[in-house]
């Protein structure tokens, strides 16, 4: 039986979302995608829909990606994080780490790594089977 993911994309770039949510797409696994360009709509979604990741831009404005990071972390606390970001300052990413991403990945040079994480977590059943 095939496993069903259920992902939350976090971005305010209309370029970028359609880019994520092809490439998730092109596994074949069967997966949910939800997207959301701010706090406010990434909160209201995930108090509906059981996610079992979100794969967030840092660079959300307002709250700031690494606040909304740890809110997240704090509310739903079973949640695969994913930072991805164009800031990629090597303390930058130990800041992530540190506030409860699982994954950290730079847009530029490492966008195909999702791929790579998704199949390690369905490897290690970290999703349930539809």
């Amino acid at each position: 039986m095939k496993n069903h993911l259920k992902v939350l994309l976090i971005d305010q770039s209309p370029l970028v979302l359609p880019r994520l949510r092809n490439l998730l797409l092109s596994m074949e696994d069967d997966i949910t995608i939800g997207e959301a360009r701010n706090r406010a709509e990434a909160l209201e979604i995930m108090n509906v829909v059981h996610t079992d990741a979100l794969i967030m831009d840092t660079g959300i404005p307002g709250i700031g990606g690494i606040n909304l990071l740890i809110e997240m972390k704090k509310k739903f606390p079973g949640v695969k994080l994913i930072a991805f970001t164009n800031y990629v300052e090597n303390n930058f990413k130990n800041i992530c780490i540190k506030f409860g991403a699982d994954h950290f990945i730079e847009k530029a040079t490492e966008f195909e790594k999702i791929i790579e994480i998704f199949r390690t977590m369905l490897s290690e059943n970290k999703f349930e089977a539809a």
